[in-house]
């Protein structure tokens, strides 16, 4: 127990030097933007409750949530933000034009850019294809004069991942080791997701994995949301 909490203050002492260091960044050089991607690079902890918030950033271990961890970060320097870049970045995960999208991964170092893309596709493309599917399932449903129903979202599942989403939740819940929850929070959502990621890949061959992936690309695109 002595060793669980000594490593405990060291973590803390690691995060508050970090959070430390971001201020005075910021500070010295008035930019907030690199600082904070720094700061990013150098989180070690995959998840906190922080006076009553519980963060996660880091999904199933494998998935990076860039964005929750940003805002826990601006929690500490909201005062050094513009208003507006503040509720661009944490609303519409939006940096300023001033910044480079190309300088995302060297600010934040190579293993959590590859963190950063496996929530890229395993979450936010995810959750494209699966929405471009049901616009495919409503048009072709709506074609026959069939009356439009929110049932019809149940049907992505079945084409996606080849069992009803019922039947995927369990076996999600049985997985990861978790009593099954009535209401699902945002993050065990994302967890569901992302689980789902993986079985589509495992499961299709690669011809149909790209194809489907193009498609949550292409819906992602039409709304003007990219990757970095």
């Amino acid at each position: 127990m002595e060793n669980l909490l000594r490593e405990k203050n060291i973590k803390s002492t690691l995060e508050d030097r970090i959070i430390t260091s971001l201020r005075e960044s910021i500070s010295v050089n008035s930019e907030w933007v690199s600082p904070l991607l720094q700061a990013i690079g150098d989180w070690t902890i995959p998840a906190e409750n922080v006076f009553g918030n519980q963060y996660q950033y880091l999904i199933l271990g494998e998935a990076l949530d860039w964005l929750a961890l940003a805002d826990r970060l601006c929690s500490e320097i909201a005062d050094m933000i513009p208003s507006d870049e503040l509720e661009s970045l944490l609303i519409s995960g939006r940096l300023p034009n001033t910044f480079y999208s190309r300088d995302f991964k060297s600010f934040i170092g190579p293993v959590k850019y590859g963190l950063y893309l496996n929530y890229w596709y395993g979450i936010i493309v995810e959750e494209a294809i699966q929405n471009a599917i049901e616009k495919d399932i409503r048009k072709r449903h709506l074609a026959l004069c069939y009356q439009d129903s929110e049932d019809l979202f149940e049907s992505v599942f079945d084409r996606l991942y080849g069992e009803s989403r019922e039947v995927l939740m369990t076996k999600f819940w049985i997985d990861i080791g978790i009593v099954p929850e009535i209401d699902m929070t945002s993050t065990r959502m994302k967890e569901f997701t992302y689980w789902l990621h993986k079985i589509r890949v495992n499961k299709w061959d690669p011809a149909r994995v790209a194809s489907d992936t193009k498609r949550g690309l292409l819906e992602l695109e039409y709304y003007g949301i990219s990757s970095f």
